[in-house]
């Protein structure tokens, strides 16, 4: 027996069910002589032709992807949604992928971790730390600890700190460390040319090596355009998953 909200009581008796309600008569209905008759789901008048646990599930990983993307700290992610520069679909993958589909190995679910970190801009930075523990972290001239040598006014040699804020960016735009960045930038090129070059050598050469250097995605410039901060928070571009696609990739 089940009782609705309108005070109807639902008496459910194979194969029939009979509804009560105070203001209307009782009604007993076979379900079975529907058993002939595929039922048509609607939505907004609209018949759903896709299953319906199918068409659940994309209905509230729309809601909650629109949730996420609306955060304040997704500013930077909504902007290039809206310029279409973010190829989200590759971006879900990259973010989840495991090595062993099948099981699940401590080590898979650090990478996912830190890739998850990385995407939602909670690495543990000193910025990141100051907010989470304001108890412990509470010296603001607290900045990068990156620091490098400098030569000063009177030839000596001091060990010089970065006085940035440590920030997410910052970790991948250090003025210490960007010829490091630019190294594994360069490195990183190469090795996609490499694998580029095991599917199909036809579609690769020198050409095709100046194309992908001078993409976007690999400048350390801040810009309103997709730049390589973007790719260190686990976005891939739409136009570096272009010119996979024209290069033999599927």
């Amino acid at each position: 027996m089940r009782t609705n909200g309108h005070r109807h009581v639902i008496l459910i008796f194979s194969p029939f069910v009979i509804i009560y309600s105070p203001t209307h008569s009782l009604r007993t209905i076979n379900y079975q002589s529907f058993s002939h008759h595929l039922p048509l789901l609607k939505w907004t008048h609209t018949v759903v032709e896709s299953p319906p646990r199918s068409f659940m599930k994309s209905c509230y990983q729309v809601k909650y992807f629109n949730d996420f993307i609306n955060l304040t700290r997704n500013n930077r992610s909504f902007s290039l949604t809206q310029l279409d520069q973010i190829c989200w679909h590759t971006t879900k993958q990259f973010v989840t992928f495991t090595e062993d589909s099948t099981s699940t190995s401590f080590i898979d679910s650090l990478h996912v971790q830190f890739k998850v970190k990385c995407f939602t801009s909670l690495l543990p930075t000193l910025n990141e730390l100051k907010v989470r523990r304001p108890d412990l972290y509470n010296n603001h001239d607290w900045t990068c600890f990156n620091s490098s040598h400098m030569k000063h006014f009177d030839g000596s040699i001091r060990l010089t700190r970065c006085r940035a804020e440590e920030t997410a960016d910052h970790l991948w735009s250090c003025p210490v460390t960007v010829d490091k960045i630019r190294v594994i930038i360069r490195n990183t090129v190469l090795r996609i040319h490499a694998d580029l070059r095991s599917l199909d050598k036809s579609k690769v050469s020198n050409i095709s090596m100046d194309r992908l250097m001078q993409l976007e995605c690999w400048s350390l410039e801040k810009s309103e355009s997709f730049n390589f901060l973007d790719n260190m928070r686990c976005l891939i571009p739409n136009f570096l998953f272009k010119v996979l696609i024209d290069f033999g990739c599927s």
